[in-house]
């Protein structure tokens, strides 16, 4: 029976050994495991941060976007007035124009005819003078 009890008892060594083992693997595996699940909270708290500025990203770039779409219709508008500023003044000058081109006629015909006075000429004569001031000083000739 001897060697049945060495046999026992080389089985049991196995076993403890075996058991040790298996226990020793074990903590590495829980220590491995929560390694794991601090390096997963940190993640996840990256995570969180990162989806956070790219939230406050976005909308900072739906604002900018609004800003930039209103801009472009007060752009527009102005643009519009602008272009139809441009042609009143364009008819106001041609029609400045025309008043100054009947009025240097009209002097002549009137010098030409000799039925100007001289305090009605005189006048015209001002009118004129003060037009081509006018005209000097806006640099316009």
């Amino acid at each position: 029976m001897d060697k049945f009890a060495d046999v026992i008892m080389l089985c049991m060594q196995q076993l403890r050994e075996r058991n040790a083992t298996l226990v020793s693997e074990n903590e590495e595996l829980k220590s491995s495991t929560e390694d794991m699940r601090v390096r997963m909270n940190f993640l996840t708290k990256c995570t969180e941060a990162l989806n956070d500025a790219h939230d406050r990203k976005n909308e900072e770039y739906e604002e900018l976007k609004r800003e930039m779409d209103t801009f472009a219709e007060t752009f527009a508008a102005q643009h519009n007035n602008m272009q139809e500023l441009e042609g009143r003044l364009r008819n106001v000058m041609a029609e400045n124009e025309e008043l100054k081109c009947s009025k240097k006629e009209d002097l002549g015909l009137r010098v030409k005819s000799g039925k100007s006075s001289r305090r009605r000429r005189s006048r015209m004569e001002r009118i004129e003078e003060a037009s081509d001031d006018e005209d000097n000083n806006t640099g316009s000739g």
